[in-house]
């Protein structure tokens, strides 16, 4: 199905957002310099998004949309049985595609350790990863007696500080850990997958 000009505008305009993003900060961006540096007017970026925030959300719920799509074609079927080898694969090719776009998660990590900084990028990002990734999550997402609240928050920690944050910090530091060490990438990526395998994913296929 073709493309209409304004999906066009549309993606081009978080296109240059994100680059900004990533060059700039979140502070240091506005909807005035997008518009600028994607040669459209202000009006036309309110028309696709409600605010700056809006355009951060949906820049992150693109990259999360293509992880989702490129992993679901390539490793696992929809009504194949999820085993380990499939899942170190999805999860190569996750932290593959996570350091193209290494920049703007460099951008969130560092927004959310800084005193005032937006963490809710980083906990919006994880969030959104959580529920289209894990089986049942929105149902533990969504409203919940209080009873099971506490096994909700249980949840939520263990697959943010066991599964998704190792990933980010690996994403960021894998060169300059190997630099440091003198390891070869290739390696260290084969051994953090097995690392990860033997920890959390384990978890998944218990």
């Amino acid at each position: 199905m073709p493309k209409t000009d304004g999906y066009k505008t549309r993606e081009k305009i978080l296109g240059v957002a994100e680059k900004l993003f990533s060059e700039e900060g979140f502070n240091g961006t506005s909807i005035e310099k997008i518009a600028r540096a994607a040669g459209v007017n202000k009006g036309l970026i309110y028309y696709h998004f409600k605010d700056k925030k809006d355009l951060v959300v949906s820049i992150l719920k693109s990259i999360i949309s293509e992880i989702d799509q490129m992993v679901s074609r390539s490793v696992i079927e929809e009504d194949s049985e999820i085993d380990s080898e499939k899942l170190q694969s999805k999860i190569r090719m996750e932290i593959e595609y996570c350091q193209q776009r290494k920049r703007i998660i460099s951008l969130m990590l560092m927004e959310a350790l800084k005193s005032g900084g937006e963490s809710e990028y980083l906990f919006k990002c994880a969030e959104m990863i959580m529920q289209q990734e894990m089986d049942g999550i929105k149902r533990k997402m969504g409203t919940v007696d209080a009873e099971d609240r506490e096994e909700r928050h249980r949840y939520l920690l263990h697959e943010f500080f066991t599964g998704f944050m190792p990933i980010i910090s690996f994403v960021l530091l894998q060169e300059k850990w190997c630099d440091y060490f003198g390891c070869d990438r290739d390696k260290t990526l084969d051994y953090f997958i097995d690392s990860f395998t033997r920890t959390h994913l384990n978890t998944h296929l218990d």
